[in-house]
């Protein structure tokens, strides 16, 4: 198997673990929904603070990607892209939680609606991260396969 080959089997592995974080995550979602609207706040909070720390372990991974494309000309709106993506999803996850120490239940179906639809947006521009062949430059490219099997192993 040749290195580009490899490379690609990389990181296909790795979409495939974020992508199972990404279920798991959205059930996480589902659970704080129906606590919520159960009164069981606290739980709910709970289970809310289970997903920001588990979403807050899969950025780490991300920034760290990110760093390779941040001074390229040819991938610069697309890191503004996505860390402009990345604010307005930790904003409404702040939201969420607020509302859920207020133990306010009205609002929070449509908060975490909201939030399901940015964490999906972001996804997209994830995958297109680890998949997509981004403008990059030989030193750049294996800089990114190295960090690639770097993150697969964890």
């Amino acid at each position: 198997m040749d290195e580009g080959a490899q490379n690609q089997r990389i990181r296909e592995h790795l979409w495939q673990h974020l992508e199972s974080e990404h279920r798991q995550l959205n059930k996480v979602l589902g659970d704080v929904e129906s606590l919520a609207a159960e009164g069981s706040f606290e739980t709910a909070r709970k289970r809310f603070g289970e997903y920001r720390l588990a979403h807050e372990r899969h950025l780490v991974m991300e920034r760290k990607l990110e760093a390779l494309f941040r001074e390229l000309r040819e991938t610069a709106s697309f890191v503004t892209r996505l860390k402009r993506e990345r604010t307005r999803m930790l904003e409404q996850s702040e939201r969420v939680w607020k509302c859920l120490c207020q133990e306010k239940n009205a609002p929070v179906p449509r908060m975490l609606g909201r939030l399901a639809t940015l964490v999906s947006e972001h996804e997209d521009a994830q995958r297109r991260l680890i998949l997509a062949d981004l403008p990059l430059s030989p030193e750049r490219r294996q800089e990114q396969a190295d960090l690639l099997r770097h993150l697969g192993r964890l």
